[in-house]
């Protein structure tokens, strides 16, 4: 996930590597006599499969920046409170300063994806992005029998 314009740029320039490397390829293959299709695509679809990747990842963060949420969906709750940071229009610094934190530790954060932050860091930065956290569990029985894991009783032991 891109997360700043910083990482745009350079996934930018990642991908015109790529592409200048597919080129250098192709021009190699071309020159061995290496023509089938099965072969060239074994050799540049590595190359082609992180382009596509990296494209998606830019589609994401241009989507983000210009307030499309559908994406929000499909990420798991540390990526969404990045998403949310750029559909808001706030920088890392921004948002460190509404925090009280340093930028590097928002960088830190962000490029963890907020894994294993608790529960009270998370609301914190939901709170300064002027939204909530909200955690659901479902699947719970009000029957104490059907909640109880099947087998043996381990206390009997």
């Amino acid at each position: 996930m891109i997360k700043s314009e910083i990482e745009k740029n350079r996934t930018l320039d990642i991908l015109d590597g790529i592409e200048k490397s597919k080129q250098k390829t192709i021009a190699i293959l071309d020159a061995s006599g290496i023509l089938e299709k099965d072969k060239r695509d074994l050799i540049l679809g590595q190359s082609d499969g992180m382009a596509e990747d990296l494209k998606k990842q830019l589609e994401q963060y241009e989507s983000l920046k210009n307030g499309d949420t559908t994406c929000l969906k499909f990420l798991n709750p540390g990526q969404q409170l990045i998403a949310v940071r750029i559909l808001s229009g706030l920088t890392q610094s921004e948002l460190a300063e509404r925090l009280s934190v340093s930028q590097t530790a928002i960088n830190r954060d962000e490029r963890n994806e907020y894994s294993g932050a608790s529960f009270e860091k998370l609301s914190r930065v939901a709170l300064a992005l002027d939204c909530h956290l909200e955690v659901k569990i479902e699947g719970l029985s009000l029957s104490p029998d059907k909640n109880r894991r099947s087998g043996k009783d381990r206390r009997a032991s």
